[in-house]
């Protein structure tokens, strides 16, 4: 086995794809991806995140134990997600973080609420070479903004949101912009119009429409509950990403993010115990045998199951390319109905416009 300096990002790929492939439990280096969350703290109340059921008090994430977990994994990760159940430009050393991450040669983003967004974030978001960020806005009205988000502030984020757009173009610089909305009850008959209002305005790259995958009672779609058998085992488990908690939890994959307990902890353990301990090797041979029935948070996970083409290439593909991918496919599967993921189903007579 080559030291870990040696595998380029490519053997890597190929390496976890055929631990895939033959079925086994255990997986070569670290993941490709990461959800490192930098703090509990947020400024919204929306009604489908994981804060309308769970308390979220922890202190944030500091960037010397952020410096910690990144340098453990080199020259695995390739692509960071820094989202969690707060909003992350609330950590004050967010964009420290981004920065020592892009130092490490690592792609980084962050979803944000934009609520906050002035002209001096606007540039530190800028100055700090974050590749992407997603602007969360649910709605296209003010009356659905507020029904989703719990704030009446649906007017000053979109006007924070083209004024950061006029600064991307100004400065002319490359980080990618998506403005993502999730499917749920009182946005899906927005959807056409969401699209429509986005998607040409200068300095936006992907317009995403989102499925809801924390689900929460009462709040998501009825097709967003629906469980099925899955055909092949969950991909994540094998490339990533996993999630890493502000007090240094690890969970197996976002997909089951608190309907279970971690799988280990940072502090305690490094992160190659962990990605290829005892817990999450159960994981895996459950998802194998095509048995989750003792993992009910798998059985419940409502993340997309993409069918083994999609998973295929999940694992050919620079992660950050697949992230990019990601809403094309969606926006496929949603207006064309093409079947791209295990299950599709739309029980709104909305549908698309």
């Amino acid at each position: 086995m080559p030291s870990a300096s040696s595998v380029s990002p490519t053997a890597h790929r190929l390496q976890l794809l055929a631990s895939y492939i033959r079925r086994s439990d255990i997986c070569p280096g670290l993941p490709l991806t990461a959800i490192i969350a930098t703090t509990h703290r947020c400024n919204m109340t929306c009604k489908m995140c994981l804060r309308a059921v769970s308390t979220f008090d922890g202190p944030n994430m500091e960037f010397d134990f952020f410096k910690r977990v990144v340098d453990q994994w080199i020259p695995y990760l390739r692509y960071i997600s820094l989202d969690g159940p707060g909003e992350t430009t609330m950590n004050p050393d967010a964009f420290e973080m981004i920065r020592y991450a892009k130092s490490r040669g690592i792609r980084v983003m962050f979803s944000t609420n934009a609520t906050l967004l002035d002209g001096t974030m606007a540039d530190a978001i800028l100055d700090s070479g974050v590749d992407l960020i997603i602007f969360s806005v649910n709605g296209v009205t003010p009356e659905v903004y507020r029904a989703v988000h719990g704030r009446t502030c649906y007017e000053k984020t979109v006007a924070n949101i083209r004024g950061f757009l006029a600064r991307k173009l100004e400065r002319q610089m490359p980080i990618l912009v998506s403005l993502q909305m999730i499917r749920l009850p009182e946005t899906l008959p927005q959807v056409g119009a969401f699209y429509r209002q986005w998607q040409r305005v200068p300095g936006v790259d992907f317009v995403r429409v989102k499925k809801d995958v924390v689900c929460i009672e009462g709040v998501c779609l009825e097709e967003a509950r629906q469980c099925i058998i899955r055909r092949n085992p969950c991909s994540r488990l094998w490339h990533g990403p996993i999630f890493v908690e502000t007090n240094g939890d690890v969970y197996a994959s976002p997909g089951i993010l608190y309907k279970a307990g971690p799988v280990g902890n940072v502090k305690e353990s490094s992160l190659a115990e962990i990605w290829n301990g005892e817990q999450i090797r159960a994981m895996r041979r459950a998802h194998i045998r095509g048995d989750i029935s003792g993992f009910p948070e798998c059985v419940d996970c409502a993340y997309p199951r993409p069918r083994l083409p999609l998973i295929i290439a999940g694992f050919l593909l620079d992660p950050f390319a697949v992230g990019k991918l990601v809403p094309h496919a969606e926006r496929l599967a949603f207006w064309h109905r093409l079947p791209l993921y295990e299950k599709i189903a739309w029980k709104s007579a909305a549908g698309p416009h």
